[in-house]
């Protein structure tokens, strides 16, 4: 007989480990874009456009870049959870400044200043 504690435990750790994709994958999403800027000198290029484009989509995350204000230079990278990370949204700014929604397995709300990557935590 597992226990309702036990289960609670398993949904957390099943929770990090995408979570822990999903920032990686911003982390890298964000390396690509100051590269193209390097380039370009624009944020809206290829991997960053005013309209949005998506840079990678799995079965647990979608992560998109955004260039809020092409003027101004400044763009959102956003990864939104998806199966059992459902609820969960990361982002990243051209600043490096990270926030966070959690889902509902994590109590959600939001998180500004980081990345959490535990409940709790």
């Amino acid at each position: 007989l597992i226990s309702g504690d036990a289960v609670l435990k398993y949904i957390d750790c099943i929770s990090r480990g995408p979570g822990a994709d999903m920032t990686s994958a911003l982390s890298y999403a964000k390396l690509r874009v100051e590269k193209r800027y390097a380039y370009s000198r624009t944020y809206n290029n290829a991997l960053c456009s005013a309209g949005g484009v998506v840079i990678q989509d799995t079965d647990n995350h979608e992560v998109k870049c955004i260039s809020a204000d092409v003027a101004n230079q400044t763009y959102t990278i956003t990864g939104t959870g998806k199966a059992s990370i459902i609820g969960f949204v990361y982002t990243v700014t051209e600043t490096g400044i990270k926030n966070s929604t959690l889902g509902s397995q994590w109590g959600g709300g939001a998180v500004a200043g980081r990345w959490v990557a535990k409940k709790g935590g």
